[in-house]
This record gives structure tokens, sequence and C-alpha cells, in this order.
């Protein structure tokens, strides 16, 4: 008698060796189109030159908006994405903005959008407050005693004098970034107006080098 073959388990088994060839994809939307996209491909390429490539798993992509954007541009832009990403479980989205004076309501309305998460495994919103130079500030201070734009803008010209918007790479070691991820948790934990969620992305990121 022939030996029946279970095609169903068959099929089950191959799509799991298909599954581990797919990389993980990390969309990275920035409502800046300088200085936000010039510090991730710093951390880009601080995280590469960790990863083997024979064991990078991911990829991860920059996409900043062509001006200062608003929360309603930029869920417009993921939106008309998203829908060509492909498989879920292998397509992250990520998105950083600053509070400004954006409308609430509009930032509420990005983060709640649920055609953006049922399209991507992870989906989440980082906000700065007051805006994302504070995060750069965190790599050289504590940040205790910045509550306006104003002040940020005083305190990045210390450490980075002539601060144009632009990220020099040499200002930016693996040791600052890691002080800025646990400043940035302490910053959290006061509970106070000035803060960034930057730092979730950030040590994400690199925790996927031993993944």
């Amino acid at each position: 008698m022939a030996r029946s073959i279970n095609y169903g388990a068959h099929n089950k088994f191959l799509r799991k060796e298909s599954d581990r060839s797919f990389i993980r994809q990390i969309h990275i939307y920035t409502e800046g189109s300088v200085t936000e996209p010039e510090y991730l491909k710093i951390i880009k390429e601080t995280i590469l030159s960790n990863s083997p490539s024979q064991n990078t798993k991911f990829k991860i992509n920059i996409k900043p908006s062509n001006s200062k954007s608003s929360p309603k541009n930029i869920r417009k832009a993921i939106r008309n994405e998203v829908q060509h990403f492909g498989n879920k479980k292998f397509n992250e989205v990520w998105v950083l903005l600053d509070k400004d004076d954006w409308d609430t309501q509009e930032i509420c309305l990005l983060k709640d959008d649920k055609q953006i998460s049922k399209s991507s495994s992870k989906f989440n919103v980082l906000i700065s407050a007051p805006k994302f130079e504070l995060w750069l500030i965190l790599h050289f201070e504590n940040g205790f005693g910045i509550a306006t734009s104003s002040d940020v803008d005083r305190h990045i010209k210390k450490h980075i004098p002539g601060y144009d918007k632009h990220c020099n790479k040499i200002m930016f070691t693996q040791k600052n970034i890691f002080d800025a991820i646990e400043r940035a948790k302490q910053l959290k934990k006061l509970n106070t107006n000035t803060n960034t969620d930057v730092y979730i992305l950030i040590e994400y990121m690199f925790s996927l080098i031993n993944n």
C-alpha cells in the first residue's frame, strides 16, 4: 500500500522555512528632513558595524519628510505605503514626531490609525517634547531644567557649537548613545512636560543585533 502523505504538514514546514528567509523591515518616518535622518543614519551605521552581515536579519529604512510635515501628512504618506509592504509579520512602522504646537487630535489620529497598525507587526509613534534636539542634548547632559524650545536651542549650542541642524558622526559615540538612553528614561520617570520617546526606538534597534 502506498504511504499517504500529509500535504498540509509538508506545506506548513515549507512556509516556516520560507519565513526564515525574510528580512524584518523597520520603516522609520521622520517629521524633519535633516536632523532626524542624519542622526538615524549614524545609528544605522553603528548598529550594522556591530552586526556581521551574514547574521543581519533586519533592514532599517529611513523615510524623512520632504519638509517639516504635520502628523496629518505623515499619516497620509504611511497609509499610502503600508498597502505595498506585503506580509505584516516582516514590517514595522515607527514615527518620530516633535510635540511642538501640533494639534493633539492630529497626533491621536495618527497613533490610532487602524490601517497602519493592521498592516505592520509594530506601530509606534514616538514624541519628543518640545522637539527632537532634546534627544541629541541627552547624549551630553541629563537635560534637567529644559522646558522650552528656546532652552533646547541654547543647550544644544553649548555641546555642538554652530549647530545648524546637521549631525556630525564624531559627536555621537556608542557610549554617549547608551548614556542618552538612560538619561531619557530618567526624564520620563520625572513625569514632566519635557521628555522624549526616541530612546525606545534606539534601544530596540540595538537589541536586534543579538536576536
